[in-house]
């Protein structure tokens, strides 16, 4: 059953589903099933719009039945294939990367994953001018190696900024926050937030394993949910948006000897494509590394066929401009130094930024390369932000960046920093969601309201739960407390402690309970009866629907609401 949801397709926007809702429309069969004039005037909808969107709906949810002239017709015209950048590589996969597929590279620690990925981004970006999207689990991005391959593949410092610019990096560390930047990246297609810019046609993720060994294995069937759950996120990323996704994982050893991929047998069905990649040192030369990668699953070409290729300072890529030996490399000396220093940051939206490499961090994180570091005019000094202070570079030239620094429980608004532009003006204060003020002021932190506390109370009851607020919790006669009976609000908006809930023995599933800032719908525990949940103006991660299984547990992932969603990605809008 498909429940009607906030960017489920084109034109299903918030207000949209809230309207449906209210006319008890919450199923896109309820939505087929119902008279679309009659209800696009009870809704005051546009009927047109009523009408394209169940359009939409039907052809995205509903078997039509096709045949294999229309299927490969359709493959002719959404297929782009996209190089690799090494010769070798690019045969072995059949000429390349397939947009619509899911590529995954598997191998042991030192292998090479992370320079295959880094070299086919640049690649992507530098000779076929290509956005990518590059998530980082693992910390192996580095802002000096990533410099170092572009400056093999173009020479001048422009050039340079430019590739910089299209590989847009997100770096997370727990599975929740992946999924976050995937569904970010989704709802940045649907409400066509790129404009003009050209849309991402890869993405890499290095590594997969990284955010989910930690929650496999043993009876964690919470974890194994939200592995397929990412798994058919991947899948329809791939496929609807028509963009190429490649992942890295690990191996374990094989009880009949070897190696094989890790995670298990259900992630050994979510790859089209599967590489193992394996190493091994010949010759005296130091600096070359032969790499032997072979297909072990593939549609298109047979399984264990290998191919050799070589990782050096350019990575795996076959190109190298004749002067970037020289003459690029002696005007980016500074630069590359400063950059050596650089790891990119988690979460740095609300981060606050100390020292020159942080600066430089934050410029190459959203596409700003400062090329030249001089000249006379500056920026000038005279900036303010109400409740907080400034915090100025040693010179506001340009590129160099000032940071906006509130107190403990106060968060920058709409932005934590602005960098000196080639005008000699400040950046605007316009922040990713495009929220623009006359001036920078420092707003204070507030935690989600329980909006309920079901077979209990709690108090005290408020609109707004402030830093260091405190909820206390008591549960009725015949209920038990789960979880803790008070929770703090903390200076990053979010609650101290698990959701507490109050439970009975006669419930055949324990109590769901209900996330702060959420409404549940559903007060039957019984088995195979379900709970849904709303959270209104907030964002929903986790399951908005869940089922009581007949194992006394419920499926899915605890959903929670959020009230900042993590848009990390597109930061080029703020200086757009």
């Amino acid at each position: 059953m498909v429940f009607l949801r906030e960017g489920i397709c084109p034109g299903a926007t918030a207000q949209l589903i809230q309207s449906l809702k209210e006319q008890n429309v919450v199923t896109l069969v309820h939505l087929v099933s119902a008279d679309i004039e009659d209800l696009a005037q009870k809704c005051s909808i546009s009927y047109k719009m009523l009408v394209a969107v169940r359009r939409v709906l039907l052809a995205q949810f509903s078997p039509f039945p096709s045949n294999g002239a229309v299927l490969y017709e359709e493959l002719l015209g959404s297929t782009a294939i996209l190089s690799t950048g090494n010769q070798k590589l690019d045969s072995l996969l059949d000429s390349g990367l397939y947009t619509g597929e899911l590529t995954e590279f598997v191998g042991a620690s030192g292998c090479g994953k992370t320079q295959v990925c880094l070299s086919l981004a640049v690649n992507i970006s530098c000779e076929l001018k290509q956005k990518v999207l590059y998530i980082d689990s693992t910390g192996g991005l580095t802002a000096s190696r990533l410099l170092q391959l572009i400056q093999n593949q173009v020479d001048s410092i422009e050039g340079q900024s430019e590739a910089l610019q299209r590989i847009e990096v997100v770096s997370v560390f727990e599975v929740y926050r992946l999924l976050d930047a995937l569904q970010d990246l989704r709802m940045s297609f649907i409400r066509q937030v790129t404009g003009a810019r050209n849309s991402i046609k890869a993405v890499v993720i290095d590594s997969v394993s990284a955010v989910l060994s930690s929650i496999l294995g043993g009876h964690q069937l919470e974890g194994m949910s939200l592995m397929m759950q990412l798994a058919r996120e991947l899948k329809t990323m791939a496929r609807e948006l028509g963009v190429a996704v490649v992942v890295t994982n690990c191996v374990v050893q094989d009880p009949g000897g070897g190696v094989k991929p890790a995670l298990g047998r259900s992630w050994s069905y979510v790859p089209n494509i599967r590489v193992l990649l394996q190493h091994r040192t010949e010759g005296a030369d130091p600096h070359s590394v032969k790499r032997t990668a072979t297909i072990l699953k593939s549609s298109r070409r047979p399984t264990r066929v290998s191919a050799e290729f070589d990782i050096t300072s350019c990575g795996t890529l076959s190109n190298q401009t004749a002067s970037s030996q020289h003459s690029t490399r002696e005007r980016s000396d500074t630069l590359v130094t400063l950059l050596m220093a650089v790891q990119l940051s988690t979460d740095f939206r609300w981060a606050r930024l100390h020292g020159l490499a942080m600066e430089f961090m934050v410029l190459l994180t959203i596409g700003i390369l400062p090329a030249v570091i001089c000249g006379d005019k500056l920026c000038s000094n005279d900036e303010v932000i109400k409740g907080g202070r400034v915090e100025w570079p040693e010179k506001a030239v340009e590129g160099s960046v000032m940071t906006y620094i509130c107190p403990d429980g106060f968060r920058p608004q709409p932005v934590s920093w602005r960098y000196c532009t080639k005008y000699k003006t400040w950046s605007q204060l316009r922040n990713v969601f495009r929220e623009t003020a006359l001036e920078a002021t420092c707003k204070e932190m507030t935690c989600l309201a329980p909006s309920n506390f079901e077979f209990g109370s709690f108090d005290p009851i408020k609109n707004v739960y402030k830093v260091n607020d405190l909820v206390r919790f008591r549960c009725f006669d015949g209920y038990q407390m789960i979880g803790p009976a008070t929770r703090t609000c903390l200076p990053n908006g979010q609650w101290t402690g698990k959701l507490p809930r109050c439970n009975s023995e006669d419930m055949f599933c324990p109590n769901p309970g209900i996330p702060f800032g959420a409404r549940k719908e559903g007060k039957i525990y019984d088995v195979f009866s379900t709970v849904h949940y709303q959270c209104g103006k907030h964002t929903l991660r986790g399951s908005s629907q869940r089922k009581c299984l007949e194992s006394g547990q419920w499926s899915g992932v605890e959903p929670r609401c959020e009230s900042i969603p993590h848009y990390i990605l597109f930061l080029s809008n703020l200086v757009s």
